[in-house]
């Protein structure tokens, strides 16, 4: 091994990659990019695979209404840490800033590409999944063996894909009323997962509440 291989070793991906686009290496860059998108996408699987895992594993040992307690747990704590620079108000804020921050979410800390169409009442958006929507197309993911409010009432339904119930439905509804949005994750592999955002939450059908063992207000 020469001595220039044994420092870059060491060095930063990321470092590397912004020193080749401020020298204008655009073949390096691109290299780079690269090499750094597949390292992230592996990690990234393997801690969705780790936290299956654990859920299922938890189900078994404890009791499904286990899996409902931790990840509300963590709910928790995660609407006190959040993102930086991300406060959690913006999800009960103006639908179209709430739909701002979930596209970030999804094609940035994601990296995925997403489809987004509106009609009067609605935003909907269409993607491939990473996370959720992956475990269920590989085909043996943890899932319910029965219907619960945090599994949208069915059986089978993934455990992982639960926590966006929980977050972003139920939570909400508890603290302002109605969902910050309405995750409709694949029954099927190779399925899309669908995200429906209201622009009004007038317009939200009783029906997204009453799977979640909820009631819709009247007014809010």
């Amino acid at each position: 091994m020469n001595r220039e291989e044994l420092h870059n070793l060491g060095l930063s991906k990321w470092d590397r990659l912004r020193d080749a686009i401020d020298s204008g290496n655009w073949e390096k860059a691109l290299s780079l990019l690269n090499s750094l998108r597949d390292g992230v996408g592996r990690l990234g699987d393997a801690n969705i695979d780790w936290i299956d895992m654990l859920l299922t594993l938890l189900a078994e040992k404890e009791g499904e209404e286990a899996v409902y307690l931790i990840t509300k747990a963590h709910d928790l704590r995660f609407r006190r840490r959040l993102w930086k620079g991300v406060s959690a108000d913006v999800f009960y804020a103006d639908v179209e800033e709430r739909l701002r921050t979930l596209c970030n979410i999804l094609t940035i800390a994601h990296g995925l590409a997403v489809d987004v169409s509106e009609d009067e009442e609605k935003f909907v958006l269409s993607f491939a999944c990473d996370t959720g929507g992956r475990l269920i197309a590989r085909g043996d993911c943890g899932k319910t063996e029965q219907g619960y409010p945090w599994s949208h009432g069915e059986e089978g339904f993934c455990y992982y894909c639960s926590h966006c119930v929980i977050s972003w439905e139920m939570a909400m509804i508890d603290s302002h009323g109605y969902p910050a949005w309405i995750p409709l994750p694949p029954k099927q592999p190779g399925e899309r997962c669908t995200i429906l955002m209201y622009k009004d939450p007038v317009n939200i059908p009783e029906k997204y509440y009453s799977m979640l063992g909820k009631t819709k207000k009247k007014e809010f």
